[in-house]
């Protein structure tokens, strides 16, 4: 079992860039999900104890709410990117070591001792790097703590993590690679051990899909046509890459709009105010009361600013 596990571990050593873009990949999904739920959990919860809100709660309430879905939403995009990755990963070492697998087997191990020793590395790299995206994504969860604080100014928000948020994010996050670890492996499972020391010969059928594939590889440039060929009659593959950049494009667009109407709602709300003070008139003011500044002065005996940083 440990020269199993050595000769497994020597493709992760040879191929470091890879195990690094998965580990990162598996770091940013954790990162991006705990950085916003660590600002919401205990907050919530707080806000759950109490039996009536403040208006200012109320909209504090709205607000982790609106944050709890952005959070998730985000977090299974990234999830399914990740578990792609994940897939096309193992998928190219399934293939390359099919040989080492092919002896192993002869030696009398299953496929399911194989694969099982794949899953243990891949739960390994899950855990390891989602704990660490845990931990930097609550030390930088201040900075929404902050935000908070002068968006709805209340008192002392707190950082915390609920149970089933620690089970989304680690838990499910590692079981899920480790399944996508297993699925690659299947395609192995069943082959006869004679097969794994075969090169696969690659069959053209020339059905529909294949005439359509040299058709549109027809009209394009003649360096290019035979890699274009090749890729077309792959659909699997293609749909999945066709996949990924999908909802890399969503998650871009998803960012960009929050980030530009949130742009224009702030700058709404900042337009001819100034939240530092509020201004309470005893009397209804009329539209013509503060036609220039001399009638303002005229009645701000009747005015009451109140500093809303103090608590008088």
């Amino acid at each position: 079992m440990n020269s199993i596990t050595k000769q497994c571990l020597g493709y992760f050593k040879n191929n470091k860039l890879n195990v690094l873009i998965i580990s990162l990949l598996v770091f940013l999904t954790s990162f991006m999900y705990f950085f916003v739920e660590c600002s919401i959990d205990a907050n919530k919860a707080a806000l759950l104890t109490k039996g009536k809100l403040t208006e200012n709660e109320q909209q504090f309430m709205v607000a982790l709410n609106s944050n709890t879905t952005l959070a998730l939403s985000f977090y299974l995009f990234l999830l399914g990117v990740t578990a792609f990755v994940f897939y096309m990963f193992y998928k190219k070492n399934y293939e390359l070591n099919k040989n080492y697998i092919g002896c192993i087997r002869s030696l009398g191990f299953t496929g399911g001792t194989i694969v099982s020793v794949y899953m243990c590395i891949t739960a390994a790299i899950g855990l390891v790097f989602s704990l660490l995206g845990l931990v930097v994504g609550y030390i930088f969860s201040f900075i929404l703590l902050n935000n908070y604080v002068q968006s709805y100014h209340v008192d002392n928000p707190v950082r915390g993590l609920a149970l089933t948020s620690f089970l989304l994010g680690v838990v499910l996050l590692t079981v899920v690679i480790c399944f996508i670890t297993f699925i690659a492996y299947l395609p192995y499972k069943k082959k006869d051990i004679t097969e794994m020391f075969t090169d696969s010969v690659v069959t053209i059928k020339n059905n529909w899909y294949g005439r359509l594939a040299d058709k549109i590889a027809s009209h394009i440039p003649s360096r290019n046509s035979f890699s274009i060929r090749l890729a077309l009659r792959k659909p699997f593959n293609l749909i999945l890459i066709l996949v990924s950049v999908s909802v890399y494009l969503v998650l871009i667009i998803m960012g960009v709009s929050l980030n530009k109407s949130s742009d224009k709602i702030f700058k709404d709300m900042q337009e001819g105010r100034d939240y530092k003070y509020q201004i309470i008139f005893d009397e209804m003011q009329g539209k013509n009361d503060f036609d220039g500044a001399e009638a303002f002065v005229r009645v701000q005996a009747d005015v009451c600013s109140v500093d809303l940083n103090t608590k008088e």
